[in-house]
Parts: C-alpha cells; sequence; structure tokens
C-alpha cells in the first residue's frame, strides 16, 4: 500500500463523461472500448 500512499500508482482514467452522456459512457463500457475505470462528471 506504500506506492498507492506515496503516488506512485496512479488508476487509470480513461476517458472522463459529462453525467449527460451517461448512455455514451455504459455504450464505451459495454464495447470494451475504454481502458481504466470510466467516470461521470456532474
Amino acid at each position: 500500500m506504500a506506492g498507492l500512499a506515496s503516488g506512485r500508482f496512479v488508476p487509470a482514467v480513461n476517458p472522463l463523461f459529462a453525467l449527460q452522456d451517461a448512455a455514451d459512457a455504459h455504450e464505451a463500457l459495454e464495447s470494451r472500448a475504454t481502458i481504466g475505470k470510466v467516470v461521470l462528471k456532474p
């Protein structure tokens, strides 16, 4: 866990979607077109 605390490990967040584009985010997840986590922004 030291890597997390020190910032050595950084989570992959790709892509960011606006909340109104949640359907597009879901489609990207279903088609496996993402790498890392998908984030919805308010």
